[in-house]
């Protein structure tokens, strides 16, 4: 094993922490199925409430009608220190 090698701490967060910490950035990860595969997408977000608000284009997959994501993650990238993400389920 590498000596600067270090494990990464996983910190359960509060759904208030998780919320603070999604409106402190503007741009995530949605992880849904299509076609019985998972898939990825980078989008711009913003909070209203507790709601996650994207923004898309008519006909794009994240916009159809039944799409249930599975995940949602969030980065904020800092210049000296790995890049911390918070990451959430769909309830």
């Amino acid at each position: 094993m590498d000596a600067s090698w270090s494990p990464r701490l996983l910190t359960e967060l509060t759904r208030g922490q998780s919320l603070r910490l999604l409106a402190s950035v503007r741009l995530g990860r949605i992880v849904f199925t299509h076609r019985a595969l998972p898939a990825i997408r980078p989008v711009n977000h913003l909070l209203d409430g507790e709601d996650i608000v994207i923004r898309t284009h008519p006909g794009a997959i994240i916009a159809a009608p039944g799409l249930r994501p599975a995940s949602w993650s969030a980065t904020r990238p800092t210049p000296s220190t790995p890049a911390p993400v918070w990451a959430g389920a769909s309830s």
